[in-house]
């Protein structure tokens, strides 16, 4: 059977990187739900990638498609992870 959730373990350890990513504007960012910190995104969005436009409060302003639709989202950086952007030469 595969594992669904997080262990006991991870639940009670709170991850300080997390809360306080180093994400500048113009970067690409994946996001990913944690539910064990709210508020969230609408489920359908989790996995999908976007640029990051602006930083508004704690949260950043994300900028990403769904479907053909062109959408944004202020979202907390606990649910964001930066990606890097590796071009071959």
């Amino acid at each position: 059977m595969p594992k669904k959730g997080k262990t006991a373990r991870d639940k009670r350890k709170k991850n300080l990187a997390k809360h306080f990513p180093i994400i500048n504007e113009g970067d690409s960012v994946a996001l990913v739900r944690d539910l064990s910190s709210k508020p969230c995104f609408p489920k359908r969005f989790h996995g999908l990638t976007g640029k990051v436009l602006i930083k508004q409060g704690k949260a950043y302003v994300v900028e990403f498609f769904d479907q053909d639709k062109k959408k944004t989202l202020a979202i907390n950086p606990v649910h964001l992870k930066k990606i890097q952007n590796k071009l071959k030469n």
